[in-house]
């Protein structure tokens, strides 16, 4: 996806991109796919960096940043379903609209 089409997309939009390839990754790890698992963080994280590119909310980015060296700690470091579900939960928690969705992790 370029960064045009990104940029398109709604700030929600662009977060739950985001979560659904965490989700992928989190249930990879239940099924002890390592690579897999690096494989889908790998796409989050190109997510999360084409949102950092076209985010003007210096508050937003601020949290963001956060969360994307949070992603790729888990990158490097990786670890089970529920620390990758608690980051989902950490992600939803930056936008008003994905947070109030209650979302089933």
């Amino acid at each position: 996806m370029t960064t045009q089409q990104w940029a398109r997309l709604t700030k929600d939009k662009q977060i739950l991109n985001v979560a659904s390839e965490l989700s992928r990754a989190a249930s990879l790890a239940k099924q002890n796919a390592p690579e897999l698992v690096r494989q889908s963080i790998e796409r989050a994280l190109d997510l999360a960096d084409l949102t950092i590119e076209v985010t003007r909310s210096k508050n937003f980015l601020r949290e963001f940043l956060r969360f994307r060296g949070l992603l790729a700690a888990s990158y490097v470091d990786l670890k089970g379903a529920g620390e990758l579900r608690n980051l989902i939960r950490g992600l939803l928690s930056l936008d008003p609209v994905t947070y109030n969705m209650q979302l089933e992790l």
